[in-house]
């Protein structure tokens, strides 16, 4: 567990976990979309790609200015932002399809600025990766909990009722960020020979490869569930049952912490996540789907925490902590609809073509950037 104040893990804790609900439950809003509109999955899956990159683009934007941004004062702007937009689009300010993107775009920049400050928050812990772990299993659970109540509101009121569900968080999330420090902590490390530019870089490029695929399956699970026998209900404590694993895999890595370096556990992870992906397309009936679908939640949490820890490494400042949530995020915007497009072209089953390429690239990129990290070039302690 942190040692970190209780007020400042709640914190960072609380806007961590509203970024991630947002990608981990919008099956829900990819299906009321479809349900209210008559569009196709591409159409839909635009939607959220457009405000995923707003998120990611927010992040990316900002971190490299995270030593110096007043990060509980832009915590609140970016909750702010999120429950404004997502209050437009629910009570109807933003009735058509051109003014529906516009609004997602200003909950995705309000989101993303969340997520900078909570992974660079969490970069300048006592303990990183363990923090992540805790933080994103957290969320996870909240997600679990959320499953239910997503298809609910998706089956009321289509996607207003599924973004009525995230202003309510977004609401949620206002008081808890006070929590945060007004002013980054002291770097706790630096690179002692070079620059952490190129490693970094490569790092996001592989977060990003992953990131990708990923959401190009996951955009897609509910109505994957659709088609081998679950009902929209059941589809709901399906999702329930798949963040309950993706906890669990946030909390393995949270508890192995760096036992076993972070290179190593993040490769496997990507390797295994593949695998599930591919199960999951696959799957011709329901005992199988669900667990390939549990699988893939398990992997992705586990690799996603020692992808943000391996970035901390980097710079204990949250300059690539932050960047490298907004690569994820960023890349998963393009999920959507490359998935949209992959199924609608050409069939589920090219996915499994697609995650099967960006985990190979993923994974080289970070044994490359774990080949960087000698004993010469790791981080060591700066002098007080």
């Amino acid at each position: 567990m942190s040692k970190d104040p209780a007020r400042f893990v709640v914190a960072a804790c609380a806007a961590n976990g509203f970024a991630f609900i947002i990608p981990n439950t919008s099956p829900f809003v990819i299906g009321g979309l479809v349900d209210a509109f008559p569009m196709s999955e591409a159409q839909a899956g635009l939607i959220l790609t457009v405000e995923l990159i707003a998120m990611g683009a927010a992040a990316l934007l900002v971190s490299p200015f995270m030593r110096v941004i007043p990060q509980r004062s832009m915590a609140l702007i970016g909750a702010l932002l999120a429950a404004a937009a997502n209050a437009c689009v629910v009570f109807k300010v933003a009735d058509g399809y051109t003014q529906l993107i516009l609004f997602r775009v200003v909950a995705g920049i309000g989101t993303g600025l969340l997520l900078a400050v909570a992974n660079a928050a969490i970069a300048s812990s006592l303990s990183p990766e363990r923090l992540y772990g805790v933080a994103l299993m957290l969320g996870w659970f909240v997600a679990a909990a959320l499953g239910p109540v997503m298809a609910k509101a998706a089956e009321l009121a289509h996607y207003t009722g599924a973004y009525g569900v995230w202003m309510g968080l977004a609401l949620l999330v206002v008081p808890l960020v006070l929590g945060l420090d007004q002013r980054p902590a002291k770097a706790q490390s630096k690179w002692v020979r070079g620059s952490s530019a190129v490693p970094g870089s490569v790092h996001l490029a592989g977060i990003a490869l992953v990131g990708v695929a990923m959401m190009a399956y996951f955009a897609f699970v509910e109505r994957m569930s659709l088609q081998v026998g679950f009902s929209l209900n059941q589809t709901g404590l399906l999702f329930a049952g798949i963040s309950v694993a993706g906890a669990l895999g946030a909390g393995l890595a949270g508890t192995q912490g760096g036992r076993f370096g972070l290179v190593w556990p993040l490769v496997v992870g990507t390797a295994v996540h593949a695998i599930a992906i591919v199960a999951a397309v696959g799957a011709r009936n329901q005992w199988m789907f669900g667990v390939a679908a549990s699988l893939e939640g398990i992997s992705y949490m586990y690799l996603l925490t020692y992808q943000f820890g391996l970035a901390a490494t980097l710079d204990h400042s949250g300059r690539w902590a932050a960047a490298a949530g907004g690569a994820m995020i960023g890349s998963t915007g393009f999920g959507p609809y490359i998935g949209g497009a992959l199924i609608t072209y050409f069939g589920s089953q090219a996915l499994t073509w697609l995650v099967m390429i960006t985990a190979a690239l993923g994974a080289a990129a970070f044994l490359w950037v774990g080949s960087r990290l000698s004993k010469k070039t790791m981080p060591e302690p700066c002098p007080d």
